[in-house]
């Protein structure tokens, strides 16, 4: 859009007016009528006013449609997501670990059923293997 430029022009006929000092009035060479300054220059900001907000509203509709980032497919946001947790973990190490103790603590009946469990199926040759790694470990 073209700038709009502060013209004072005539209620009436749209003529441009002239500004007499002496009588503090807007006059009108064509319909050769005076108006007060108040009036025509309320008039005018008005139309400015109103063109300059239709303009920062289209502006503000073309930043808008220039911030808006693409939809990310399901696949593309979980990766983002599990980046994002990543980098949350590591800076938030003592957090973490506080809230992992905190979960065990709530659970542990299950962790130490489930263990039990897995034990009780181990075969023979998994028990021995086990042992043997328990005693490189020490």
């Amino acid at each position: 859009m073209v700038a709009y430029a502060l013209m004072h022009k005539c209620p009436k006929c749209f003529a441009l007016l002239a500004y007499l000092e002496r009588r503090i009035k807007y006059y009108c060479s064509k319909c050769r009528k005076a108006y007060p300054k108040l009036l025509i220059e309320a008039n005018t900001f008005r139309i400015y006013n109103r063109f300059q907000r239709n303009l920062d509203r289209e502006n503000l509709q073309v930043e808008i449609e220039q911030q808006k980032r693409p939809k990310l497919s399901p696949e593309e946001r979980k990766e983002r997501n599990k980046q994002k947790r990543a980098i949350w973990m590591q800076n938030n190490k003592e957090r973490v670990i506080a809230f992992r103790e905190n979960y065990y603590e709530l659970h542990k009946d299950e962790f130490v059923a489930r263990k039990r469990a897995y034990r009780a199926n181990m075969s023979e040759e998994q028990k021995k293997q086990e042992n043997e790694n328990r005693k490189r470990a020490i």
